[in-house]
């Protein structure tokens, strides 16, 4: 697997550009951050040497898992219809979401309603997962507040 590794510029007319390289996938118990880091940083040095704009934000975008080219087995796997959990961060109170695709909702829907049962075990898992392991946009912890079942363009 590969990474990849994007750069972004803006320019004296204020409009943006990025370029990306793929990377080496960090991997194993003893991976070092550092050195990974250390290995994005000198590529980024050499490219801004080159460029006259100014150098912005960079992300790396890592590969955990190869995943699944298969399609799914039953045709209720649609992206169309999607699980919207609203969260929000516990520092600055601020309110965010997320959708996930193709919620199955013989397990996590209720007939004739929208909005979710945070109790049913798959969803309680899934806060539980989400509060220990998530953070905010602007990296803080937060909370699950809510959830429904909404459509493409809702």
């Amino acid at each position: 697997m590969t990474s990849l590794y994007s750069m972004a510029f803006l320019d004296f007319t204020n409009e943006k550009s990025s370029v990306s390289f793929p990377c080496a996938t960090p991997s194993g118990a003893a991976f070092d951050f550092d050195a990974f880091v250390a290995t994005l940083d000198a590529i980024g040095d050499a490219v801004a040497a080159v460029s006259l704009c100014t150098r912005g934000k960079e992300s790396a975008l890592v590969d955990v898992a190869a995943g699944s080219v298969s399609l799914p087995s039953d045709a209720h796997a649609q992206r169309e219809v999607g699980l919207r959990v609203f969260y929000h961060d516990t520092t600055t109170n601020k309110k965010y979401h997320l959708t996930i695709p193709g919620p199955d909702l013989d397990t996590i829907g209720t007939q004739g309603y929208d909005d979710v049962d945070w109790s049913i075990t798959e969803l309680a898992a899934l806060e539980t997962a989400l509060e220990a392991n998530m953070l905010s946009p602007v990296g803080n912890a937060i909370e699950v507040d809510s959830g429904r079942i909404v459509g493409r363009r809702s």
